[in-house]
């Protein structure tokens, strides 16, 4: 079963987390960062804010 982590930003913004990088998210969002590396499936990588982290979906 294929399962997606998306984050949800205040401006609208979705960004698919890679699997890979799913740790790195929730370690941030637990320990209450300022910011957060989130590499994209894509590869890309994005410098966000924990503040404008609206939600996070898990989409299975």
């Amino acid at each position: 079963m294929a399962r997606e982590l998306v984050v949800h930003l205040s401006d609208g913004t979705k960004l698919t987390v890679s699997k890979e990088n799913e740790s790195d998210l929730r370690e941030a969002l637990n320990k209450a960062s300022r910011a957060v590396l989130i590499r994209d499936n894509t590869g890309s990588q994005n410098i966000v804010n924990v503040n404008h982290i609206v939600r996070v979906e898990l989409r299975s």
